[in-house]
């Protein structure tokens, strides 16, 4: 059901990426992609989706978290760092 978006799996690839690794980083972004698709799926209008390839969508915002994840690693160094699942 939630294969992949395991909360302490998200946590030690969150550390490793902390640590400069790539691979991790890579994987970070490819295990949320199918989600985000999903939750796009769902909530963009028919008549918008017409218009909009959702797959573009997703990759743009897959782009700001990758620009903005370095930020949030930075701004709590010391707070666990969770992922909602809801």
């Amino acid at each position: 059901m939630n294969q992949g978006l395991d909360n302490d799996d998200t946590e030690q690839l969150l550390k490793k990426v902390a640590a400069g690794d790539q691979a991790a980083r890579e994987e970070l972004f490819q295990r949320y992609r199918p989600r985000l698709a999903r939750m796009l799926a769902i909530r963009l209008s028919r008549k918008l989706a017409a218009r909009i390839d959702g797959s573009d969508i997703v990759q743009d915002t897959l782009l700001q978290a990758e620009a903005r994840l370095d930020d949030f690693l930075q701004s709590k160094p010391k707070q666990k760092r969770t992922c909602n699942t809801a």
